[in-house]
């Protein structure tokens, strides 16, 4: 009994309890991008993480969801970098997080990056009667 309690006390360890893992590790970088842009326009945000030789999953918060249900991206490898469009205008707050591939430790959310997305207006008179059948 003993040792079955130990194998599954070890097999928690390294494949993570549950998606639950301790924030043991430094935040990445508050991400870096643009302070404002256009609705309906790719913008793109990076972070460097702490993680020395690089293999950590990230997460990011892009801000657009509530804070009961935040709209929140997959864990990815390749996530020190996101590419997203915002639809709606407004003050949005980005933020990222990272954690071990075998989920066994998590980073705190880093410090927020506010992005004001702004609703593109036509340059001219043509431009204004095609967006309103748009």
């Amino acid at each position: 009994m003993k040792k079955m309690f130990m194998v599954v006390l070890m097999i928690m360890l390294f494949v993570g309890c549950a998606g639950v893992t301790p924030d043991i590790f430094p935040a990445p970088d508050e991400p870096d991008g643009p302070k404002w842009s256009y609705t309906n326009k790719e913008v793109v945000f990076e972070t460097e993480g702490t993680d020395p030789i690089d293999v950590h999953e990230y997460q990011w918060d892009l801000g657009d969801g509530i804070e009961e249900e935040p709209n929140l991206s997959d864990w990815d490898d390749d996530g020190e970098e996101i590419k997203y469009i915002y639809s709606d205008p407004g003050i949005y707050e980005v933020r990222v997080r990272e954690q071990c591939p075998l989920k066994l430790f998590r980073s705190p959310w880093s410090d927020e990056r506010k992005i004001t997305i702004i609703e593109r207006k036509p340059k001219t008179v043509g431009q204004l009667i095609m967006s309103l059948f748009s």
